[in-house]
């Protein structure tokens, strides 16, 4: 269902993995293939040969299966790399993904990870935001766990308030709007309504 996020870690592709194995971990991979979005992650801080042969492997076997699933490739620790690296890497992997989107990143300087939610939110319709302000009190709090399924929510206290960035899809914004007005919040910013 659009708008659902479920998250599944599968075991790395790697050449000629044992059969035990493979059937071990057959249902977490049958489960990318009914995927919305594939985030194939990689470290792309393997050396340039080994990259190419991960890839390469990953891919042929990936692609039959997705169809037209999309797929992200992230190289993750970018931060462990030169600029040469990155950008030979990026010639290889382009020319085994295609026109897939390619991002690298780091979990350590946060490098790249706004253009991995960007994708996650644009292929979950979530492209509205609200940002409001609420008051400090159990209600608030209630309704902040109650937005959480329908959106992303990023909260953080100020002196005598809580500030809020509300990612939602356009079709849950007015009723999102509702809410907030009702538990005493000020609407800041919101997305233009529905025509």
């Amino acid at each position: 269902m659009k708008g659902n996020v479920l998250m599944i870690d599968t075991v790395g592709f790697i050449r000629d993995l044992p059969p035990d194995l493979i059937n071990a971990f057959k249902s977490t991979l049958e489960e990318i293939f009914y995927s919305d979005l594939v985030l194939f992650v990689f470290d792309s801080s393997d050396d340039t040969e080994i990259l190419e042969m991960k890839m390469r492997t990953a891919f042929d076997i990936l692609l039959p299966k997705v169809g037209d699933t999309p797929i992200v490739a992230i190289g993750s620790k970018m931060d462990k790399i030169s600029s040469e690296k990155i950008e030979e890497s990026r010639k290889i992997i382009q020319g085994i993904i295609g026109s897939r989107q390619l991002i690298f990143v780091s979990s350590f300087t946060k490098d790249g990870l706004d253009l991995i939610r960007e994708r996650i939110h644009e292929m979950q319709g979530r492209n509205h935001v609200i940002e409001a302000s609420l008051p400090i009190v159990d209600e608030s709090y209630s309704l902040i766990s109650r937005l959480h399924p329908l959106s992303d929510v990023i909260s953080d206290i100020k002196e005598d308030h809580i500030r809020l960035s509300v990612r939602c899809n356009i079709d849950d914004s007015e009723k999102i709007i509702g809410w907030l007005r009702a538990s005493n919040g000020t609407i800041l910013v919101q997305p233009p309504p529905l025509s």
